[in-house]
């Protein structure tokens, strides 16, 4: 399938990351997009030193520095990334490190560059509540200081709802729900993403409500198109019901949309097009 993930820096220059080879990948690595992995201690080489690991980078993306240069850079990324007494951390090694210098550690390695893109997948699942609400200051803060953008990667609604500006739910490898975050949560149109919700901890015992089948039973296009059949002619049911729309209109519209649903080729983007045409001419 062809598309394009296009990285921007400013006005005046923009690049395809699909049309990368490796050694253009290399220069992008680090420097441009960055990323924090979810467990740090797999992810940390363990016989180098905490600074070593850090100037690699730096190295890699600036040959010229001298050694002094490299040191002073290596210290000012562990400041940023909240590392105490980082002259001290710099020459430890990852297991003599805890849970969270250790994630703090694999934050200023991915800012040691200086990247615009910061992504952080699951940096949080591995640590206790106290350092988890640590290290999501940390990025927050880091965000606004740094002015990066933050991609971040997490199944814990939780986390979402107090980092993201927008979320974009996945089912089956596709994206299948994706607006403002605040609009996300609170009318989740997507089965998935209702039963994520409906799956969060809560004081009260309820019924977990999964999307029948499995993306085993299904083609893996198929098992989110599918899904977001369902949600949409659910939503419509539920919202011109609810308007006095007459069930002659709505059962007229579903059969619509499902001629539109199986039309080869083109028909999920024009069921889309119409959908979101349908929603803006009824409000």
């Amino acid at each position: 399938m062809a598309g394009s993930a296009v990285l921007k820096r400013g006005e005046m220059s923009e690049r395809n990351l699909t049309e990368l080879n490796e050694k253009a990948w290399r220069a992008v690595r680090g420097r441009e997009i960055a990323m924090v992995f979810q467990e740090p201690m797999t992810s940390l080489h363990p016989v180098m030193r905490i600074g070593a690991q850090i100037g690699e980078g730096i190295r890699a993306h600036e040959p010229a520095l001298s050694r002094d240069e490299v040191r002073n850079r290596i210290l000012e990324a562990l400041r940023h990334a909240s590392v105490p007494e980082p002259e001290v951390r710099a020459e430890q090694f990852p297991h003599q490190l805890s849970g969270g210098l250790r994630q703090r550690a694999m934050i200023a390695m991915a800012l040691a560059a200086g990247p615009k893109l910061l992504i952080a997948d699951e940096p949080t699942t591995a640590l206790d509540v106290t350092v988890q609400k640590q290290i999501l200051d940390l990025l927050d803060r880091l965000r606004r200081e740094l002015k990066l953008g933050l991609v971040f990667i997490t199944h814990d609604l939780g986390v979402v709802a107090q980092v993201a500006d927008r979320i974009a739910v996945m089912y089956a490898g596709r994206i299948a729900e994706e607006g403002p975050a605040a609009d996300v949560l609170r009318a989740p149109r997507h089965p998935y993403t209702q039963g994520l919700l409906a799956a969060s901890p809560s004081l009260e015992k309820r019924k977990l409500t999964p999307i029948p089948g499995t993306e085993r039973e299904l083609p893996r296009q198929a098992a989110w198109q599918q899904a977001w059949l369902h949600a949409y002619l659910a939503h419509l049911d539920m919202r011109y019901s609810r308007a006095g729309v007459s069930s002659f209109a709505v059962t007229c519209l579903r059969a619509a949309f499902l001629i539109l649903r199986y039309a080869p080729g083109w028909g999920w983007r024009l069921c889309e097009r119409f959908a979101a045409g349908f929603e803006q001419a009824m409000d």
